[in-house]
């Protein structure tokens, strides 16, 4: 049997134990994967997942060798069953809804907002998500967070979701109203809030009054001694999550330095990145930064470590949708006020 093919049915036979296994991951990489199967299996591993392949090196199943010895019709064969078990996986999905469902309606209802009415938050983040952004922001008579969010599968809202009627787009600070359909929790991000994508947000004012009333004061930040490789006290096991009210804090943190590095060197994945480091309540905390504005203007320079004062400077803080069994904390926004 040729090398190339042999690497072609190993990569096959990986991609089934992946698609089993790791469901999620695999249903984000499929395209990718269908476009680069011919790769020997190593390599197309390292760039479906990038630095997140030493995840699976400790997989006894994923690392076993696996039998080759086929004929290529039987390989066409099975590669033709993976319709028939996607339709088995979307049964399961559909149990998974249900109990998913239950779950829902067991978090406790916010009832900061009736459904099918408007709402003003002052914006506090409006972050990168997929193809669109996340945007929260907190009501200021009651200090409720609010995170709209649409019926897409990542629940981002897109550019003509978020316009306002002149076609501007919203910033931060900006006072804003909403028409939301309905209360939409999740055991992960109980402040969820579909919205209504028929009506245009309309920008109300813009919120010139000084922070310190819309600042959160959690003794942690969902807590700590749980870290990505690159990160530090960033991530949060998904079945914890359940215990904390809220996914979304505006902090005043103790310092703050904006990392630019690499990362992932050594894979197909390998990019620059921008984290932000900083100090709350003594703990040290190292998240990806999400605010396109700060990513892009850190971006256009030099990779480095980049001290920034503290005075006037808030930090919303928000935990990411789970992801391969973790919720990501991420910086949202970095609001820098007079």
């Amino acid at each position: 049997m040729p090398v190339d093919e042999k690497d072609r049915i190993i990569a096959y036979k990986k991609l089934m134990i992946l698609k089993r296994k790791y469901p999620d991951q695999y249903k984000e990489f499929e395209q990718f994967i269908r476009e680069n199967k011919l790769a020997g299996y190593k390599n197309i591993c390292k760039m479906w997942m990038g630095e997140l392949y030493s995840d699976f090196k400790g997989d006894e199943e994923f690392d076993e060798d696996v039998d080759v010895e086929e004929d290529e019709d039987e390989y066409v064969e099975e590669d033709e069953d993976v319709e028939e078990d996607e339709d088995v996986e979307d049964e399961d999905v559909e149990e998974d809804e249900d109990e998913d469902v239950e779950e829902d309606e067991d978090v406790e209802e916010d009832e900061a907002v009736e459904e099918g009415e408007y709402v003003e938050i002052v914006c506090l983040a409006n972050s990168k998500k997929m193809s669109g952004r996340c945007i929260a922001g907190k009501m200021i008579d009651s200090n409720k967070w609010i995170r709209p969010v649409s019926n897409r599968e990542k629940e981002e809202i897109s550019e003509s979701a978020r316009q306002y009627e002149n076609g501007e787009m919203p910033k931060l600070l900006d006072i804003i109203s909403v028409r939301v359909i309905k209360h939409k929790p999740t055991q992960h991000q109980k402040e969820n809030y579909l919205i209504d994508e028929k009506y245009y947000w309309e920008k109300k004012d813009q919120f010139k009054e000084s922070l310190e009333s819309l600042l959160d004061y959690p003794d942690n930040l969902w807590g700590s001694g749980c870290s990505s490789k690159q990160g530090e006290n960033d991530k949060i096991p998904e079945r914890m999550c359940s215990e904390y009210s809220e996914s979304l804090y505006l902090i005043a943190p103790q310092s703050l330095k904006i990392i630019v590095q690499i990362e992932g060197e050594g894979f197909y994945s390998a990019k620059r990145k921008v984290r932000a480091e900083f100090t709350y309540n003594d703990t040290t905390y190292l998240f990806t930064v999400t605010d396109p504005v700060v990513e892009s203007k850190y971006l256009s320079g030099k990779d480095g470590f980049f001290p920034l004062s503290i005075k006037n400077v808030n930090l919303c803080v928000s935990l990411g949708m789970p992801y391969h069994g973790y919720c990501y904390k991420l910086l949202a926004s970095l609001i820098e006020h007079s």
